[in-house]
């Protein structure tokens, strides 16, 4: 769906018909006949890499930019919630919850499989860590060992 005069990317053609406010753009406004605005995106590989943002394109508003190793330390994190080793910030305390716990080792397990061959030997390194001291911690907990 590239014009000829844009290089890269795609168009977006918004129609929808509330402004962000929320103000109706148009009052005699027809299915066929909506308001548009077009929007070229780039691709991600087109973009220039920012030193504010980290990765190509991506700025969350003072957010550090999500990538793989921030999703697997967030889920590896909630595990060490579940396992008691860190504070709950929703209740401002320690606590258990190993069923939530074992469940979170079960995904970054599942994680780890779906992903085999695609991650670079760094995010290998991480997963298999973080996988690693959530079970030993797991074990520790419940006391079993299954040999």
């Amino acid at each position: 769906m590239n014009d000829e005069n844009e290089p890269g990317g795609f168009t977006i053609k918004d129609r929808r018909l509330f402004t962000e406010e929320g103000d109706l753009k148009s009052q005699d406004t027809k299915e066929g006949d909506w308001p548009q605005e077009s929007v070229v995106v780039e691709s991600a590989a087109e973009q220039p890499s920012s030193p504010l943002t980290g990765a190509a394109g991506s700025s969350h508003g003072g957010a550090p930019p999500m990538d793989f190793s921030s999703f697997v330390l967030s889920l590896a994190t909630t595990g060490m919630v579940h396992l008691g080793e860190i504070v709950d910030p929703a209740v401002g305390q320690k606590r258990e919850n190993l069923d939530g716990a074992k469940q979170l080792i079960e995904i970054l397990a599942v994680l780890k499989k779906k992903t085999e061959g695609n991650l670079s030997a760094e995010e290998t390194r991480l997963l298999e860590g973080l996988l690693h001291e959530l079970r030993l911690s797991f074990l520790g907990k419940t006391k079993t060992i299954q040999l």
